[in-house]
């Protein structure tokens, strides 16, 4: 039964994407990043809309992500779903880059048990009743509220690559090369006559012959056809195989992690862990007010992403550095990604990095998709123990105990202390292209 909510979390989460809503079912900091980038696509004068296919023929499943000597009330959960992507960038009215692939849809989620049985006071009538109760409208006035603190939560998603578009695959393929046979054959039946029409034959055997003809030379280049397309198939195998070839040394990274940081942590959750590095990743790169990002601690140049609009995480990073040093672990990852660029000018379009293709719009400006590497150094103090319900949304100051959002703020407001994030949670120190 778990196992189904959790997937209807995550279906209810693509389709509130498709109707370009902001979904309900998500940590402050996920929808921090998804607010961030709307915000960097404003910028760039440029809005995205997203689109997700739903078919009863797809692969769906959960995964555990806590791990085994998990003693806290927190568990992970990686819920997946075989889907269609349609992703669609317009400058105004102008689509200026449409994009349909056939992924696998991840979402990681965070429960907490008896999260949803805490009692608290309506924030309208005062009257006390379950948390989950005001989600679902006070039973004493009907007001809903969204409450962030209940979980489950979706804390970071992303999707991996599939070759084809397994729905409706065999339908597609017998309508295709119907219509070419049926194209085809009236081709080769004029053409038969033509070629016949001089012949002295009686009606029946003419007929016979221009039929027979015709269909065997259709027979023969449906034939030609389809072994060209199924062709075109493994080239494109080969293609995407060409894509990820790079990734295979690094799917053994996360495992490298855990093993790791059990020693420092035996609470450390690698898949939520995974959705940190994701999340964090992207609110440096979409943020335009860096220097008061507590969760940044770099002093990197940033020109270089400057026109980036989309941060696309393909599922794999590789573990090229672990160490401890000054109270502090750090960590240098190698992450896989598939970004897009916001590229200004009214230059013709041209490919872009690693075969992928850029559309221009006739407004000024395309966008160009490359997949990029990019190297991140994280860190946080050595003896922290993972809290997958923390969030640097809400932290409480060590000092006098103020509670505040320390994602833009430095010091507490109440008293002045300095915050210090990598105390709490990991904190990224570097960021560069590969």
């Amino acid at each position: 039964m778990k196992a189904d909510k959790y997937l209807a979390m995550t279906d209810t989460f693509l389709r509130q994407s498709s109707k370009g809503e902001i979904p309900d079912k998500i940590t402050r900091d996920l929808r921090f990043c998804m607010d961030e980038q709307e915000e960097k696509l404003r910028k760039n004068g440029i809005s995205m809309r997203e689109e997700y296919v739903f078919d009863d023929e797809a692969v769906t499943g959960t995964v555990e992500a806590s791990p085994k000597n998990n003693r806290t009330p927190f568990r992970g959960v990686t819920a997946y779903r075989e889907t269609v992507r349609i992703r669609d960038f317009y400058r105004g009215d102008k689509r200026i880059l449409h994009r349909r692939s056939p992924v696998t849809f991840h979402a990681t989620i965070v429960d907490r048990e008896g999260s949803r049985d805490v009692t608290v006071n309506c924030p309208n009538c005062g009257n006390v009743t379950m948390a989950s109760k005001l989600e679902e409208g006070c039973p004493y006035c009907g007001t809903h509220f969204a409450m962030s603190e209940l979980y489950p939560r979706i804390s970071s998603c992303y999707c991996t690559n599939d070759i084809i578009e397994r729905f409706g695959f065999d339908e597609r393929l017998k309508r295709m090369f119907t219509r070419i046979a049926i194209v085809l054959f009236l081709v080769f039946l004029a053409l038969t006559i033509w070629q016949n029409r001089n012949e002295d034959l009686p009606l029946w055997a003419a007929v016979l012959a221009i039929v027979f003809q015709a269909g065997l030379m259709t027979a023969m280049t449906t034939l030609v056809t389809y072994l060209a397309y199924n062709f075109s198939l493994v080239v494109k195998l080969f293609l995407e195989l060409g894509s990820v070839l790079p990734m295979a040394g690094a799917v053994t990274s996360a495992k490298k992690l855990q093993s790791r940081m059990e020693k420092y942590d035996p609470y450390f959750f690698g898949r939520i862990f995974e959705g940190k590095l994701v999340s964090l990743l992207q609110a440096v790169l979409y943020s335009d007010d860096r220097k008061n990002l507590s969760i940044y601690e770099g002093r990197d140049d940033f020109s270089a992403f400057d026109e980036l609009v989309d941060v696309d995480y393909r599922g794999v990073y590789k573990l090229k550095e672990f160490k401890e040093s000054g109270g502090r672990l750090s960590i240098l990852l190698d992450v896989f990604t598939d970004n897009c660029y916001a590229v200004s000018g009214s230059e013709d379009a041209a490919g872009g990095e690693d075969g992928m293709s850029a559309s221009r719009g006739r407004a000024g400006g395309r966008i160009k998709r490359k997949n990029e590497r990019i190297l991140v150094r994280m860190e946080r103090k050595a003896g922290t123990v993972t809290d997958p319900g923390f969030s640097i949304h809400a932290v409480s100051c060590g000092n006098c105990g103020g509670s505040f959002d320390a994602m833009h703020v430095k010091n507490c407001p109440y008293c002045g202390r300095e915050y210090h994030a990598a105390e709490a949670d990991w904190v990224i120190t570097e960021i560069r292209k590969k």
